[in-house]
């Protein structure tokens, strides 16, 4: 599946291809460069223009790149986009024309993703790891030392222990977190009532 994003511009199919030509700028300003080259296509990155022959060699280069991602964007989005050419040669659409297009499955975020993958994988329960580690609270109260993950892990577990002790109301987030794990949460109310007979 592929989720695009509701404010992504989708680009579908298409090959470009050039170089930077000094146009004889390095010449002007005194510096003097020559080729020294073997093979015939061994001038294709030089700063100096193409010349007739080693354009058709990069238009056939150019080519054969597109052929072969239409032949894997056929192939991969088989009967999900009705006609290749009509969406190809680098035409861009909004996500919501890639979904009519069959060029994207869906429109969602990074979570929708994780879900679908999930769904996909047929788990009924993910974690996600974000890499590297961001800041924690317990690199703010230790500092960011060189210690292991492990001591990383057990002294956030620490700081958390001491935080649900002050305050129950923690453990109620830390549970709806858990049962709403394939929801979207959009706030949760900062205040925790606890009715006692």
């Amino acid at each position: 599946k592929i989720i695009a994003d509701p404010a992504g511009v989708v680009g579908s199919i298409g090959v470009i291809g050039g170089k930077l030509a000094d146009g004889g700028v390095l010449d002007k300003l005194g510096i003097t460069t020559f080729e020294m080259t073997r093979g015939m296509n061994a001038g294709l990155e030089m700063l100096r223009p193409w010349n007739e022959r080693e354009m058709a060699k990069i238009r056939q280069l150019a080519q054969c790149t597109y052929d072969t991602f239409v032949s894997r964007v056929a192939e991969s989005r088989s009967g999900k986009v009705k006609n290749i050419a009509a969406v190809a040669e680098g035409r861009v659409f909004t996500a919501l024309q890639a979904v009519d297009n069959g060029l994207v499955d869906g429109v969602g975020g990074l979570r929708d993703a994780i879900m679908a993958a999930r769904k996909a994988a047929n788990l009924t329960s993910s974690h996600i790891i974000t890499l590297p580690r961001p800041k924690t609270f317990a690199d703010l109260l230790y500092g960011d030392s060189e210690a292991s993950l492990s001591e990383k892990i057990a002294g956030e577990a620490a700081v958390l222990g001491r935080l649900i002790k002050r305050s129950p109301g923690l453990v109620y987030l830390i549970n709806l977190a858990e049962l709403l794990d394939d929801q979207t949460i959009l706030t949760a109310m900062p205040y925790y009532f606890s009715i006692r007979n």
